[in-house]
């Protein structure tokens, strides 16, 4: 829908057919690896009592002593329904989800191995470390 809406837009006064095929396709590539580009720069660290999530000049900074409960989850059952972000299949999930479990705040990179931190305040938050077992511990000890 949304694709059709540029098409019928830049169709009104631009240049040939061809040249807005070029500069859409353009774009989405452009769109495209720069969301990939997120996908393989975001970390995960346990620091000083804190859990960082950051990516690109942006960081979250949770303190472990506000965590009530970690469990590792299917990406399904968390991240069912896109509310606001961006997102590939199988890959990146990254911005505001909803799913069996309630409003999620996403910061996944893949859909294996995910950890769903419940926070003392009531706010979830998915991440997907590479050991989540080694995270799991650190996060509850």
């Amino acid at each position: 829908m949304f694709m059709w809406f540029i098409f019928l837009f830049l169709s009104f006064g631009f240049p040939p057919f061809t040249s807005r095929v070029i500069l859409i396709s353009s774009i989405l590539t452009a769109l495209m690896f720069i969301t990939l580009f997120i996908s393989y720069t975001i970390t995960y660290k346990i620091e000083n009592d804190r859990l960082l999530i950051s990516t690109l000049g942006w960081k979250r900074v949770i303190s472990l002593d506000s965590i009530a409960e970690v469990n590792v989850c299917s990406s399904d059952r968390v991240l069912r329904l896109r509310k606001f972000g961006i997102g590939i299949p199988n890959c990146l999930k990254l911005g505001y989800y909803t799913g069996d479990y309630g409003d999620v705040t996403s910061y996944v990179t893949s859909s294996k191995n995910i950890l769903l931190i419940e926070l003392k305040n009531g706010k979830k938050l998915a991440i997907n470390p590479k050991s989540p077992n080694i995270v799991i511990e650190a996060l509850k000890g």
